[in-house]
């Protein structure tokens, strides 16, 4: 069977995969998988794995890498992605839909759920105390051989069992037999009834279930936490703070937020209470008693006991009432279904954050077909689709390669993207995972993306690489040279004239912008003797030129001074904008792309902090 590394775009043999440890969504079906009897999964569909550390796949065992999702994640990749599809598909769009956690998912977690008030109603009661101190428990006899000093109690058949055995007599005399050992009966507490063993795993059920809740809850007051002091600012621009502070605020108001935060704490505080009282109580009594191997199924046998008893009675409610959070014990088939669906939500996410980061940068959207989307902005003319891979591939007119992103759960492995195409600028976005915090200053990309709807940052994280990758060959590309050859002397003379064409040796190079008239001298001199190819290379370089003519980030007027050895200094007009970007040679005489705020030195920065390498033909480093 073969698979196909998402990366790599390389076929696999899933023979050369077996026993190794893997990401499932790394890999796409290039053939029909019968996952079983009843279920197949057709080819061209991202393989996801079925909430098991194993998959079988034509005889082979593929080990796979641990996937914890929390269900509030979860929910809110399945409402974002359902948004995001209604509003690519609508004939009037408004405002993007936010990537961040929906309001609505933090109030309903931040209160008590119905098996958590009612657990805190019986301890309240002792219902669970009082089995744990005085447990329903059972008497088991036993017979055994024991010296009579220390039999308390003779078994029915003792009398039998001494006229039978003379060894255990101690002395015969006339009028009997005086016993050496004697055939007692022994009596021994059972702990371990089905009841009971029902209270132990109960106990362990309803633990791992607060822990759990507890890690949600303190994740979501720690988001709504760092939301909130967005609005101060701390350790942050103060523009990146205000573009962060709007985004968190398309769902929140800080008089909801701060209700819901209190809300949080509230039900944290009594989370806490109720596994402490859990703690305790899995650390004396009947628990202790009952065996870790003595499971329980989920679906409860309803006994007498379970039934009626006072105090058992609510081991069965609560029982029933933490089985039905669950729903029902879904098959293995059903899991791989919902990791399936998840990967494809995750998609359209991941599509989410590409838009809004070129939104972000000041660009115009369109649909052009299902899964083709298109984004201007002045000369730049970008086409996303969705490929074979299931990647989402981003090319520019202005750019020679395209940009590959794939959408995957798990956070991958650092190795991985120097395994992929050079022909590409590769990301990875993934769900599963904590915030890559390398920096990439000098490589000029961070390859992997914590694209997750807890994390603030993603959006602009993108828009930083995107800016990098946009612009990467137009700044490379200045002042390179333009060889036209033998040129006609009319031609030529008006090129001698034209400001903001620089001549060195037969060779020429557009440095500064060129006006609207010498541009129609150039074409009809051009024209007339049949070189519209040489217009056309000089209008490609003035169009290219004139991206610079206007701020990258606010779109207004700048000035614009060309310098030495192919470097400008450009300064936005716009004081509030207030940005400085140029071309610089570094200490290696290679030239650098810096892009800054003039005169301030507060912390992150965010896209007014942006510094990169060019690449240099040597042969163009003389102007």
């Amino acid at each position: 069977m073969k698979l196909l590394d998402r990366i790599t775009l390389e076929s696999v043999d899933i023979a050369q995969l077996h026993g190794v440890c893997i990401i499932p969504q790394q890999y796409l079906l290039l053939e029909d998988w019968s996952y079983n009897s009843h279920y197949t999964v057709p080819k061209g569909t991202v393989l996801c794995n079925d909430d098991s550390s194993m998959l079988h796949m034509d005889g082979h065992k593929l080990l796979l890498v641990k996937q914890e999702l929390s269900d509030n994640i979860h929910a809110a990749i399945t409402q974002i992605a359902a948004t995001t599809r209604d509003y690519l598909s609508s004939s009037t769009r408004g405002s993007w839909p936010s990537p961040l956690i929906p309001r609505q998912v933090f109030e309903e977690a931040s209160v008590l759920s119905p098996v958590e008030e009612m657990l805190d109603v019986v301890m309240d009661a002792g219902h669970l105390h009082t089995i744990s101190n005085r447990p329903r428990i059972d008497m088991r006899y036993e017979e055994a051989l024991m010296p009579i000093s220390r039999a308390k109690k003779i078994a029915n058949n003792a009398h039998r069992h001494l006229a039978m055995h003379s060894e255990t007599w101690q002395q015969r005399t006339l009028t009997g037999i005086y016993p050496k050992k004697v055939m007692a009966r022994l009596s021994e507490d059972e702990w371990q009834l089905y009841e009971n063993k029902v209270y132990a795993r109960l106990l362990d059920k309803l633990y791992r279930f607060l822990k759990h809740r507890r890690a949600e809850l303190i994740e979501q007051k720690q988001n709504i936490e760092d939301g909130l002091n967005l609005e101060g600012g701390e350790g942050l621009y103060y523009k990146l703070a205000d573009v962060l502070y709007k985004l968190w605020g398309e769902n929140w108001r800080n008089s909801s937020a701060n209700n819901t935060l209190e809300q949080l704490e509230e039900t944290m505080k009594s989370l806490n209470a109720l596994i402490d009282k859990l703690s305790l109580l899995r650390q004396a009594g009947i628990y202790l008693k009952i065996p870790k191997a003595a499971q329980v199924p989920d679906q409860l046998h309803m006994t007498n006991i379970l039934s009626h008893d006072q105090h058992y009675r609510h081991i069965a409610r609560l029982w029933n009432s933490l089985y039905s959070v669950k729903a029902r014990n879904y098959t293995a088939a059903e899991k791989l279904e919902y990791m399936l669906n998840l990967q494809k939500d995750y998609s359209i996410f991941s599509l989410l954050i590409i838009c809004r980061a070129f939104e972000s940068l000041g660009f115009n959207f369109s649909v052009k077909e299902k899964d083709t989307f298109i984004f201007t902005k002045r000369a730049f003319i970008v086409k996303i689709i969705l490929d074979h891979s299931h990647s989402w591939i981003v090319s520019s007119n202005l750019s020679e390669y395209p940009i590959r992103i794939i959408p995957i759960l798990n956070q991958p492995m650092k190795s991985i993207v120097n395994n992929s195409n050079k022909s590409e600028k590769l990301y990875l976005f993934y769900l599963i995972g904590r915030e890559n915090t390398e920096s990439a200053k000098d490589v000029g990309l961070n390859h992997h993306i914590h694209a997750n709807p807890l994390n603030f940052k993603m959006i602009e994280l993108f828009a930083i690489e995107l800016f990098r990758w946009l612009y990467q060959d137009v700044l490379s590309n200045y002042a390179e040279s333009l060889t036209f050859g033998r040129l006609p002397q009319s031609v030529k003379s008006i090129l001698e004239k034209t400001d903001g064409l620089e001549r060195f040796n037969d060779k020429y190079a557009v440095i500064r912008d060129i006006n609207i008239s010498d541009m129609e001298k150039i074409n009809i001199a051009c024209d007339q003797v049949n070189t519209e190819t040489i217009f056309k290379e000089i209008k490609d370089k003035v169009d290219a030129l004139r991206l610079f003519y206007k701020c990258p980030l606010c779109d207004s007027n700048t000035d614009f001074e060309s310098r030495k050895y192919r470097s400008f200094k450009v300064r936005c007009r716009n004081d509030a904008c207030g940005i400085l970007f140029f071309i610089k040679i570094d200490a290696q005489k290679k030239r650098r792309f810096e892009l800054k705020i003039s005169n301030d030195n507060s912390g992150e920065k965010g896209r007014w902090q942006i510094e990169f390498p060019l690449l240099d033909n040597e042969d163009d480093n003389n102007y």
